[in-house]
């Protein structure tokens, strides 16, 4: 923390048009825990969580092939079939990877998603329509596993 304090000493001494007024730090301090906001539970009918590791693989998983859920034009929209609701976008493929979590599919192996093969992901989404950019997502995920192996 220090080294911070160091490196911004500089600019602190020299600021014009910038400063912290202390007589109003407290009542805005207060004013800001007042307001905050509450923290969303757990969605645990579209998430995957076991209270392991493997929901650490989840949600790395998830936010690296989390992009890009419109269709071509003229082409179906992507979606799985869940709990009798059809998901699309995110909620497709929060759902979707937690239904492999849940099968078994080897997701939270390194080495496995480093050598992902693109019928693997494709059959782990498989869904109404066709989920775009495939490919990238494929690559993304072998990106992922090839770090984790460090």
């Amino acid at each position: 923390m220090e080294d911070v304090r160091d490196s911004i000493l500089y600019v602190v001494e020299r600021a014009d048009h910038v400063w912290i007024n202390p007589e109003r730090l407290t009542h805005i301090s207060k004013e800001i825990y007042a307001n905050r906001p509450t923290i969303p539970t757990w969605d645990y009918t579209l998430h995957y969580f076991d209270a392991t590791e493997r929901t650490l693989y989840y949600l790395f998983v998830l936010d690296t092939i989390n992009f890009c859920f419109w269709p071509k034009q003229g082409h179906q929209r992507w979606s799985i079939r869940v709990g009798g609701k059809e998901l699309s976008g995110y909620y497709g493929l929060a759902a979707g990877l937690k239904g492999a979590f849940e099968k078994g599919y080897p997701l939270d192996d390194p080495t496995w998603l480093a050598s992902l093969k693109i019928e693997d992901l494709e059959e782990i989404l498989s869904g109404k329509g066709k989920l775009q950019l495939m490919e990238e997502r494929v690559m993304a995920l072998r990106e992922l596993g090839t770090f984790f192996l460090g």
